[in-house]
């Protein structure tokens, strides 16, 4: 799918929301390794390069370890972690979709990533859309029915779209207590919405 312009204005905004909230020195996991399309006028190949010429500590969890990704697989637990290890910003910008063995451990495992009081980016395709692309697609109502049911705050809720036959749902999350994430049942309710 890779990452378009309007996805990287808003990681933009993200971004300096963080620094205003953490300081200068961010650390930031992405779901995948995102690739950057060529529309956004950006000379880099893949999100990392970009993210780290901002001066963003920036780490990758991706299956297949591709461009210094960490080979991890987010549909089981990934290693319990302590604060020190946690991120100020989780990204998925087009990765959860694929994760086919458990949504809920994707999902859990990017709560688990965030800090209290990070944030949480989710660029996911709408239900309708991006035909034979992936196995799951998202509504705006399912997907900000379970961050309130998660206890995060919604900053940003909306629709980019880059044609009537891609649409993504788009959300900014603010996680904002360090509560164990929602069982499979209360998941399984808010995602089949």
């Amino acid at each position: 799918m890779g990452i378009s312009r309007a996805v990287i204005d808003l990681a933009d905004y993200v971004m300096d929301a963080a620094r205003r909230r953490f300081g200068p020195h961010i650390r930031m996991c992405e779901l995948g390794q995102q690739e950057i399309r060529n529309d956004t006028g950006l000379p880099y190949r893949v999100a990392k390069q970009y993210f780290e010429s901002l001066g963003i500590h920036h780490t990758s969890i991706d299956i297949a370890g591709k461009w210094g990704a960490l080979p991890l697989d987010l549909s089981k637990p990934l290693p319990l972690l302590d604060r020190s290890e946690q991120y100020h910003v989780v990204t998925d910008f087009g990765t959860i979709e694929h994760v086919n063995a458990s949504q809920y451990w994707a999902f859990r495992n990017t709560h688990n990533l965030c800090i209290t009081w990070g944030l949480m980016i989710h660029a996911l395709p709408l239900v309708g859309t991006y035909a034979g692309h992936c196995r799951y697609r998202y509504t705006a109502e399912a997907l900000t029915t379970l961050a309130k049911k998660a206890g995060y705050n919604v900053l940003i809720s909306d629709i980019r779209i880059r044609s009537e036959a891609r649409k993504l749902v788009c959300l900014v999350l603010e996680k904002t207590t360090d509560n164990i994430f929602i069982t499979q049942p209360e998941f399984d309710v808010c995602i089949s919405m």
